[in-house]
């Protein structure tokens, strides 16, 4: 999706495939999960308590972890 926020956090999954963005707009939809190979996005997180600060991939395994405030 466009957006027009600035963006917080960028994090690469290990494989190279995804990649995913935290926005600066202090909202639930400020993770936004995006597939270069199939050029697609999501937002997964419909309902989110908190601030989201950063996002990571776990290095091995399927795992995002989301640091929140």
């Amino acid at each position: 999706p466009k957006n027009f926020k600035n963006i917080k956090n960028i994090a690469w999954h290990p494989r190279g495939d995804y990649f995913c963005t935290v926005l600066d707009d202090n909202s639930n939809h400020s993770v936004i999960m995006n597939q270069l190979s199939r050029q697609k996005s999501v937002r997964p997180f419909a309902k989110m308590t908190g601030i989201v600060q950063q996002v990571v991939f776990h290095p091995n395994k399927p795992i995002l972890f989301v640091a929140v405030k």
